[in-house]
């Protein structure tokens, strides 16, 4: 195996050798070459950049950014060490700059100190922290960014992840996302900055987030002018910051980023997440089909049929593999210039995931293309655990627990839609699995959409709910309780 830039093998461990260039941290006082010993690797994009927990010699330990030889490298750490100093000169906090360096492979390695059982905001918001903790940590959020606005500062990648917990207070991680004014931030900013946070959590914890609002507006004073203006200006700029989040999400699935790869085999084109076992993709690719009829579970195979999907096993774990099979002429055609249903899924999972809407998480997907245009198309997805809804469902009455808990998480997930202005397309009740958590989880992405214009989204979520209701059509008291809580939810979220 490759070693990383600037790790020697010493005694059987890898070191990290750095020769200090500069920054005024205790570790540079008399020293050629500073030996680290990396205990976990925290971060990595390929390429460009890797991040370390490290221990010294004397048993400190260290967080280590290393910036590996490429065209940007310089750049990067240069503008991330010139912010980190500059926060912390005006006592914003972050880790603590300690020095910083290069290697003898050439990286460029920036020096922090440890933040004591440190992790992100986003870790412990959204997995750690109950449904009451959870505003406290929004609170604590608000004040930071209050800091930063007064102080001119602000972070362009609104990430809860470039937010570090440490002994109950946050700090800034991300320093070269920073940008800077010479006055404190203007009201437009300050309303496009929050928005941009806000959009990144669960759609269903905004009423948490109102709750705890005022921390920032006391912090904030006269500069946001009218309390309340100020609250429906930033209300109205997550409309746009979220359309934008998610049409983001949705591009990105077509390109390599930290989470997965995009490349070219022959004329197969082949997304892949990192995580996916390299020897369960190879089993994949090398014949798709083959493992379709070694399938230990078969769910949909109609002659005939746009698509089959069944549970297979690759080098011993389970996945759901779905084929999409030969397509009507016009769908060939439109394949041109519009985006086929196993990219539609994989880009819309995307999008739903970072909403916080559970649905079967994609792992590969390979298209083989053919001279006559038709693509052949398999989509490896995470299988799910749980029970489908109309089998959750079968001869439950409206008041029965099972039905209940039911009731509820469509009640959220139907709420979420709403405020992500999302239609499934095809709300079908095998469509939805009551997850271990009491969640749902959404299958068959193959015509999510996102309507930019609010007459179609309307038009879309009058059909999912209609499909949905005939779902029920032997319980007609569990419809009609379905359609109380749907007319509920419409009402209060669209007016």
């Amino acid at each position: 195996m490759q070693m990383a830039a600037g790790m020697a093998e010493t005694a059987g461990e890898r070191l990290l050798e750095i020769i200090p260039a500069g920054g005024g941290g205790s570790f540079e006082a008399g020293e050629v070459v500073i030996r680290l010993r990396p205990v976990e690797r925290l971060r990595s994009l390929e390429g460009r950049r890797v991040v370390y927990r490290a221990q010294a010699e004397d048993g400190r330990e260290v967080a280590v950014k290393l910036y590996l030889p490429n065209p940007r490298q310089a750049r990067d750490s240069e503008r991330e060490w010139r912010n980190l100093l500059r926060l912390d000169a005006v006592g914003l906090p972050v880790p603590e700059p300690l020095f910083r360096g290069r290697t003898p492979d050439g990286a460029e390695a920036l020096v922090l100190a440890w933040l004591d059982g440190s992790r992100s905001l986003r870790e412990e918001v959204f997995f750690r922290a109950s449904s009451g903790e959870r505003p406290g940590w929004m609170a604590l959020l608000l004040e930071l960014l209050a800091r930063q606005h007064a102080a001119g500062m602000w972070q362009t990648d609104s990430h809860w992840g470039n937010v570090g917990v440490s002994g109950g207070k946050l700090y800034a991680l991300d320093a070269a996302g920073f940008a800077f004014a010479r006055e404190p931030m203007s009201r437009r900013g300050r309303v496009c900055n929050l928005a941009a946070w806000f959009v990144r959590m669960n759609p269903l914890w905004e009423d948490a987030l109102w709750s705890v609002f005022p921390a920032y507006l006391n912090m904030a004073g006269a500069a946001v002018g009218d309390e309340g203006r100020f609250r429906e200006a930033v209300r109205k700029r997550m409309i746009v910051e979220r359309r934008a989040l998610l049409r983001e999400q949705r591009r990105k699935g077509e390109r390599s980023c930290s989470a997965h790869r995009v490349w070219r085999e022959g004329k197969r084109r082949i997304r892949a997440v990192r995580d996916l076992p390299d020897a369960a993709l190879r089993t994949l690719l090398r014949d798709p089909d083959g493992v379709l009829k070694n399938a230990t579970r078969e769910f949909k195979n109609r002659a005939g049929g746009t698509c089959t999907v069944a549970e297979i096993e690759l080098e011993g774990l389970r996945y759901v593999l779905k084929r999409y099979n030969r397509e009507p002429a016009v769908r060939r055609l439109l394949s041109f210039c519009v985006p086929g249903r196993a990219a539609i899924t994989w880009n819309g999972a995307q999008a739903l995931r970072v909403a916080h809407i559970a649905t079967a998480r994609p792992l590969a997907l390979v298209e083989g293309c053919a001279g006559s245009g038709y693509r052949r198309r398999y989509l490896l997805l995470e299988r799910v655990e749980g029970t489908r809804l109309d089998a959750w469902l079968a001869g439950e009455s409206p008041d029965s627990p099972r039905a209940r808990q039911v009731l509820e998480a469509w009640e959220r997930l139907w709420r979420a839609l709403a405020r992500i202005q999302a239609v499934h397309g095809d709300t079908k009740a095998p469509n939805y699995v009551m997850g271990p958590v009491g969640n749902l989880v959404m299958l068959d992405l193959d015509s999510l959409r996102f309507p930019r214009v609010r007459s179609s989204f309307l038009r879309g979520r009058a059909a999912d709910r209609d499909r949905f209701l005939r779902n029920w059509q032997d319980n007609a008291p569990l419809r009609q309780r379905f359609q109380e809580v749907m007319d509920r939810v419409d009402r209060e979220e669209l007016g």
